[in-house]
Protein backbone atom coordinates (compact mmCIF):
# COMPACT_ATOMS: atom_id res chain seq x y z
CA UNK A 1 0.00 0.00 0.00
CA UNK A 2 1.24 3.66 -0.37
CA UNK A 3 0.01 6.17 1.54
CA UNK A 4 0.80 9.64 0.82
CA UNK A 5 0.85 12.14 2.91
CA UNK A 6 0.44 15.95 1.57
CA UNK A 7 2.15 18.57 3.98
CA UNK A 8 2.50 22.27 2.85
CA UNK A 9 1.92 25.67 3.44
CA UNK A 10 -1.00 27.65 4.29
CA UNK A 11 -1.90 28.55 1.39
CA UNK A 12 -2.10 24.93 0.09
CA UNK A 13 -4.25 24.62 3.26
CA UNK A 14 -6.71 27.34 2.64
CA UNK A 15 -7.18 26.78 -1.15
CA UNK A 16 -8.36 23.12 -0.30
CA UNK A 17 -10.48 24.11 2.29
CA UNK A 18 -12.11 26.63 -0.25
CA UNK A 19 -13.31 24.02 -2.22
CA UNK A 20 -16.65 22.04 -1.85
CA UNK A 21 -16.09 18.24 -0.06
CA UNK A 22 -17.17 16.59 -3.11
CA UNK A 23 -14.24 19.03 -5.57
CA UNK A 24 -12.08 18.28 -2.94
CA UNK A 25 -12.28 14.67 -3.05
CA UNK A 26 -12.50 14.38 -6.90
CA UNK A 27 -9.22 16.32 -6.68
CA UNK A 28 -7.35 13.69 -4.78
CA UNK A 29 -8.66 10.65 -6.08
CA UNK A 30 -7.92 12.13 -9.87
CA UNK A 31 -4.80 12.69 -8.86
CA UNK A 32 -3.70 9.01 -7.25
CA UNK A 33 -5.42 7.43 -10.13
CA UNK A 34 -2.65 9.04 -12.29
CA UNK A 35 0.29 7.68 -9.92
CA UNK A 36 -1.92 4.37 -10.08
CA UNK A 37 -1.41 4.18 -14.12
CA UNK A 38 1.90 3.50 -13.73
CA UNK A 39 1.44 0.95 -11.23
CA UNK A 40 -1.04 -0.30 -13.25
CA UNK A 41 0.76 -0.94 -16.44
CA UNK A 42 3.55 -2.01 -14.81
CA UNK A 43 1.60 -4.99 -13.62
CA UNK A 44 0.34 -5.68 -17.19
CA UNK A 45 3.94 -5.47 -18.64
CA UNK A 46 5.00 -7.94 -15.87
CA UNK A 47 1.69 -10.29 -15.91
CA UNK A 48 2.96 -13.61 -16.91
CA UNK A 49 0.90 -13.87 -20.36
CA UNK A 50 -0.81 -16.90 -21.80
CA UNK A 51 -4.11 -16.03 -22.92
CA UNK A 52 -3.94 -12.37 -21.88
CA UNK A 53 -7.21 -12.34 -19.56
CA UNK A 54 -4.86 -12.09 -16.43
CA UNK A 55 -3.48 -8.62 -18.73
CA UNK A 56 -7.19 -7.60 -19.06
CA UNK A 57 -8.81 -8.07 -15.83
CA UNK A 58 -5.88 -5.93 -13.95
CA UNK A 59 -7.30 -2.56 -13.97
CA UNK A 60 -7.91 0.51 -11.01
CA UNK A 61 -11.22 -0.05 -9.30
CA UNK A 62 -13.88 2.47 -10.94
CA UNK A 63 -11.97 3.45 -13.47
CA UNK A 64 -12.01 0.54 -15.71
CA UNK A 65 -12.22 3.67 -18.38
CA UNK A 66 -8.33 3.98 -17.43
CA UNK A 67 -7.29 0.19 -18.94
CA UNK A 68 -8.04 -0.02 -22.61
CA UNK A 69 -8.08 -3.71 -23.01
CA UNK A 70 -9.93 -4.31 -19.53
CA UNK A 71 -13.03 -6.92 -19.56
CA UNK A 72 -14.93 -8.10 -16.86
CA UNK A 73 -16.53 -6.83 -13.48
CA UNK A 74 -15.23 -4.06 -12.09
CA UNK A 75 -13.79 -3.91 -8.36
CA UNK A 76 -15.87 -0.53 -7.81
CA UNK A 77 -15.23 2.79 -6.30
CA UNK A 78 -13.41 2.83 -2.95
CA UNK A 79 -14.46 4.42 -0.16
CA UNK A 80 -12.72 7.58 1.07
CA UNK A 81 -13.45 10.28 3.75
CA UNK A 82 -12.52 13.95 4.45
CA UNK A 83 -9.44 14.92 3.02
CA UNK A 84 -8.87 11.72 1.95
CA UNK A 85 -9.34 9.02 -1.05
CA UNK A 86 -7.90 5.90 -2.02
CA UNK A 87 -7.71 3.24 -5.03
CA UNK A 88 -6.78 -0.17 -5.84
CA UNK A 89 -4.99 -1.54 -8.21
CA UNK A 90 -6.22 -5.02 -8.76
CA UNK A 91 -7.59 -7.77 -10.89
CA UNK A 92 -11.16 -9.30 -11.10
CA UNK A 93 -10.01 -12.96 -11.25
CA UNK A 94 -11.42 -14.43 -8.17
CA UNK A 95 -12.53 -18.12 -9.29
CA UNK A 96 -9.79 -20.13 -9.48
CA UNK A 97 -7.93 -17.33 -7.99
CA UNK A 98 -4.77 -17.74 -10.38
CA UNK A 99 -3.33 -14.57 -9.68
CA UNK A 100 -2.85 -15.19 -6.22
CA UNK A 101 -0.86 -18.66 -7.56
CA UNK A 102 1.39 -16.65 -9.91
CA UNK A 103 2.07 -14.22 -7.25
CA UNK A 104 2.50 -16.40 -4.26
CA UNK A 105 3.15 -19.91 -6.33
CA UNK A 106 1.75 -22.89 -4.73
CA UNK A 107 3.12 -26.72 -3.38
CA UNK A 108 3.41 -27.65 -7.33
CA UNK A 109 4.39 -24.11 -8.55
CA UNK A 110 7.11 -21.77 -7.86
CA UNK A 111 5.93 -17.83 -7.31
CA UNK A 112 5.83 -15.52 -10.79
CA UNK A 113 5.38 -12.50 -9.39
CA UNK A 114 4.48 -8.96 -11.31
CA UNK A 115 2.20 -7.06 -9.06
CA UNK A 116 5.16 -6.48 -6.14
CA UNK A 117 7.50 -5.71 -8.05
CA UNK A 118 5.37 -3.69 -9.99
CA UNK A 119 4.78 -1.55 -7.60
CA UNK A 120 8.04 -1.31 -5.73
CA UNK A 121 9.15 -0.77 -9.64
CA UNK A 122 7.31 2.21 -10.06
CA UNK A 123 5.30 3.60 -5.95
CA UNK A 124 8.60 6.71 -6.32
CA UNK A 125 7.83 7.62 -9.41
CA UNK A 126 3.59 6.96 -9.02
CA UNK A 127 3.88 9.29 -5.75
CA UNK A 128 5.78 11.86 -7.74
CA UNK A 129 3.05 11.67 -10.45
CA UNK A 130 0.06 11.75 -8.42
CA UNK A 131 1.53 15.65 -6.67
CA UNK A 132 2.53 17.00 -9.95
CA UNK A 133 -1.54 15.87 -11.11
CA UNK A 134 -2.85 16.98 -7.82
CA UNK A 135 -0.74 20.75 -7.77
CA UNK A 136 -1.84 21.06 -11.76
CA UNK A 137 -5.33 20.32 -10.60
CA UNK A 138 -5.21 22.60 -7.77
CA UNK A 139 -3.57 25.45 -10.23
CA UNK A 140 -6.56 25.41 -12.20
CA UNK A 141 -8.98 25.87 -9.28
CA UNK A 142 -7.22 28.99 -8.17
Amino acid sequence: MITVRIVGVESLSRKLHALEWPAQHDMLEKALVAGALLVQNEWKRRAPYRTGTYRRSIHIGGHTDQASDFEGEDLGKQSAGPDQAQVIIGTNITDPPYPKFLEEGTSKMAARPSAGPALEAKRAEAVEEAGEAFQDMLRQVT
